[in-house]
């Protein structure tokens, strides 16, 4: 059963999270850090120190994460909570705050702790944001601040024909 959870440690579900590290065409999620403990008793795995995850679809740094496993089955990841200046890329953005928990049941990524996304010039910020990665869904509580960079709706002032004047 060690080796079981060790293997799984080192083939978290690649959807978990992402970025462009290089990774063995044999592991969907390769986990680093500098002290790794491992508690069979308590159905976890816990990365200290200099943390990166690196996948196909994301890269993710901080300073600790645990791994919970299912209770019935030892193999099955049931989520990740990552605490210390978490910091996520993938596809482009970029996600920051203080703590992220992951729940692979429902495809759930929770930032608090000042998080904020990022994609180009646009910013999102609140007390907590909530991506639901399966119905490509987010939710912010708290106050919550949305800056979009260029949003070209028509009728802005950038769109619109200069006014008429009576001069000639």
């Amino acid at each position: 059963m060690k080796r079981a959870l060790l293997i799984a440690l080192l083939l978290l579900p690649g959807a978990a999270f992402a970025q462009e590290a290089a990774v063995p065409a044999d592991a969907s999620t390769v986990v680093t850090s500098d002290l790794f403990r491992l508690n069979l008793g308590e159905h976890q795995g816990v990365f200290t120190e200099h943390v990166v995850v690196s996948s196909p679809s994301f890269h993710m740094t901080t300073q600790e994460m645990t791994v919970f496993f299912s209770q019935t089955d030892g193999n099955k990841v049931e989520r990740m909570l990552a605490r210390g200046e978490v910091r996520i890329e993938t596809d482009g953005r970029e996600a920051k705050a203080a703590q992220a928990e992951y729940t692979v049941a429902d495809d759930r990524l929770v930032l608090t702790g000042s998080p904020q996304i990022t994609q180009g010039k646009d910013i999102i910020t609140g007390t907590k944001i909530i991506l639901y990665r399966r119905t490509n869904r987010l939710e912010v509580e708290g106050r919550s601040r949305v800056v979009l960079s260029d949003i070209g709706m028509s009728g802005s002032p950038a769109s619109t024909a200069p006014a008429k004047t009576d001069k000639p």
